[in-house]
């Protein structure tokens, strides 16, 4: 599904095989981690591989890397048809951090909404943490807004955003 749209890039699927180039990608962002109150392991990355909404199985999910020259460009983790049949939901979102700045994102995501477009899909949803000013500033300059109420997650406020696919 996403090869054609990313014509630029080797989009690889994380595995165990690859879990160290998104771990050094990580690394490198601290700003993102700092509001999660931790840091980047192995472990909580590999978490990621099957992190899935209860209803959902592994065929939904896209944990995919985006390669240039051999280099983690960015990570896109996304779940098909949920929380409805309509949406995608952008679990994970990140740039390499020396390639932050130079619209890489802005393309990815762009593409990323006419793939979805072109396979059926109305929306794209995700959860931002409140408090991360940068990232809601990156998703409304991208097309999404503020959508539905806060959720407590014991650590953080999360906000919900969408951009609906016209």
């Amino acid at each position: 599904m996403l090869e054609s749209y990313f014509s630029q890039y080797k989009i690889k699927r994380i595995t165990e095989k690859n879990l160290i180039d998104v771990y050094e990608l990580c690394k490198k962002n601290t700003s993102y981690y700092k509001y999660l109150n931790m840091a980047p392991t192995i472990q909580n990355i590999r978490e990621e591989l099957t992190n899935l909404p209860p209803g959902k199985t592994i065929n939904d999910l896209y944990f995919v890397g985006f390669y240039k020259e051999n280099q983690l460009v960015a990570i896109l983790h996304f779940i098909i048809k949920w929380p409805d049949i309509n949406t995608a939901y952008i679990g994970w979102f990140m740039v390499n951090k020396d390639m932050q700045g130079m619209g890489i994102g802005k393309k990815l995501i762009g593409e990323l909404c006419v793939c979805l477009k072109n396979e059926g899909f109305k929306y794209v949803k995700l959860g931002c943490i409140k408090n991360n000013v940068e990232a809601i500033s990156f998703w409304i300059k991208n097309g999404f807004s503020l959508v539905g109420s806060e959720i407590d997650t014991g650590s953080n406020i999360v906000i919900s955003m969408q951009k609906k696919l016209d």
